[in-house]
């Protein structure tokens, strides 16, 4: 039997909507699209069920620990660390990883802050479908969060290119040690601009703590407004920021275009990995090469998806092999070349290899290409 598809258009002007306002049938046809949409990729963030971690372990530094995400932290210390639930709120709806914020020394002052940041490639949010010019085209954030401490907490998008922008909004008060689910309807701004490019176009921000120098008390919220870094949010209860080994964690981030927060939209760990790759990649290849003189190797290593930019390359344990059965260990001089598809690593090693030779290497890399 055949299918018949049904146009996003005909859905949503194939209902008796004469009655209503203009700001009613966007409304309308944002409530149906997401079904029209529901077998396509909604969601524009990635990793926002934190299941792609790369890198490993957990880490006191600010940085990156899980894919895509910042974690930055001033004044006293921190520990973020990927969680896992067994059972439970978020369990239940195949949440099962977390990022977790762990405040190891308290610190309240006026420079502190804690938050997690997730930056969106402008191109992609451009070619969303979000109308963003206009008040009446909605984009959707939605995700679970939950803190040791019982606290309202804040957030915001930052529309990145000229002009600077935000739009601030709370999580609202939560109960200690319990997920709750955070939606916000966000609508377009006509002074808000979106680049056509790979750099950034939004960033998502939630935020345990900023302390006064970061906030101020009549920051308006769920309305947009020109950025001030010192006024990010309004200003915070200390609570959370002043207990000892204090918890905040977040799971299951969706943006998405359109008035209604849909179920969490689940990609394999396969299908999110390969998006986190566009930014950063740690690779193992049997990279190819050839032998330029008695001490000098240059392979050709290819990375396993294009990278956003041209990537910053690392490279750890490696050795040469070349005739037959020969090795030798070699260690980096540096990169003939870096790009978007690959790089060149060139090695030094003790000398007394044929030269004009094929060679083969086991290589250790890391390539970085992230906003």
């Amino acid at each position: 039997m055949a299918l018949t598809t049904v146009s996003s258009d005909r859905l949503s002007t194939n209902v008796k909507n004469t009655n209503f306002t203009a700001a009613e049938k966007q409304d309308l046809t944002d409530d149906i699209l997401p079904l029209a949409g529901e077998l396509g990729s909604r969601n524009l963030i990635q990793n926002g069920s934190f299941i792609v971690h790369q890198r490993g372990g957990t880490s006191t530094a600010q940085g990156i620990l899980l894919d895509r995400w910042y974690a930055g932290h001033g004044g006293g210390t921190t520990t973020i660390s990927q969680g896992t639930e067994t059972s439970g709120t978020v369990y239940e709806k195949g949440l099962v990883n977390y990022y977790r914020i762990t405040n190891t020394a308290n610190d309240t002052g006026s420079g502190s802050y804690r938050y997690l940041r997730h930056t969106i490639e402008a191109q992609n949010l451009l070619k969303s479908g979000w109308n963003y010019k206009s008040a009446s085209a909605k984009i959707t954030l939605s995700f679970y969060v939950r803190s040791s401490v019982a606290q309202n907490f804040y957030g915001y998008l930052r529309l990145s290119d000229s002009p600077d922008s935000k739009y601030v909004f709370e999580t609202g008060a939560l109960t200690a040690d319990t997920w709750t689910k955070v939606t916000k309807v966000i609508p377009g701004y006509a002074s808000g601009n979106i680049d056509n490019d790979n750099g950034s176009g939004m960033e998502v921000l939630i935020a345990p703590f900023w302390g006064t120098a970061s906030t101020a008390s009549g920051v308006a919220l769920n309305t947009w407004a020109a950025w001030n870094g010192g006024e990010r949010a309004p200003d915070y209860t200390t609570t959370w920021a002043g207990t000892n080994a204090a918890t905040f964690d977040v799971t299951g981030v969706q943006l998405e275009v359109g008035s209604v927060a849909t179920d969490f939209e689940h990609r394999s760990f396969a299908q999110e990995l390969l998006l986190c790759q566009r930014y950063y990649q740690e690779i193992n290849p049997r990279a190819t090469g050839w032998i330029v003189s008695a001490t000098q190797v240059r392979f050709s290593v290819d990375w396993v998806t294009q990278m956003r930019a041209n990537p910053t390359c690392t490279l750890g344990g490696s050795f040469v092999q070349y005739g037959p059965g020969g090795q030798q260990s070699g260690t980096l001089q540096g990169f003939g070349d870096i790009s978007v598809n690959g790089c060149i690593p060139i090695l030094n090693t003790a000398g007394g290899m044929t030269t004009n030779a094929p060679a083969t290497g086991g290589i250790t890399m890391t390539a970085s290409a992230e906003l």
